[in-house]
């Protein structure tokens, strides 16, 4: 995938509310092609560049299937409303799987995070 570039929207902070703050992009610049989970990659802001763990894939904690993308961006901690960020998918993770418990989603989203450093320290993941 190309850099692509898209609005930071405000979302229900249910994310940021597990410790895990995303910012809410438009689903729709996604290629058809992706296959929707949990991807590694890049975040572009204000030309810094930061590692993301993306998400793509039905709002489960609305109930609801329709598509969502949103990121969480390792080591970044600053309001993005409304801004334009450039993102990059690099490395599918796992498929989407839907939580019976706020821990259980915690728990897999801290793995993801450890699974997207170890690629980083094993291969560069460039």
């Amino acid at each position: 995938m190309d850099w692509v570039s898209s609005k930071v929207h405000k979302g229900d902070q249910s994310a940021r509310k597990i410790g895990f703050p995303t910012a809410n992009l438009d689903p729709h610049i996604i290629e058809e092609s992706y296959r929707l989970g949990i991807y590694g990659g890049f975040v572009k802001i204000d030309h810094r560049q930061f590692l993301g763990i993306f998400y793509f894939g039905p709002n489960y904690l609305k109930n609801s299937l329709d598509n969502i993308f949103e990121v969480h961006i390792l080591d970044f901690d600053a309001n993005l409303y409304d801004q334009i960020i450039e993102v990059k998918l690099i490395k599918f993770i796992r498929e989407p799987e839907k939580f019976n418990s706020i821990d259980e989603a915690t728990k897999k989203i801290e793995e993801d995070v450890k699974i997207l450093r170890n690629l980083v320290l094993e291969t560069g993941f460039a």
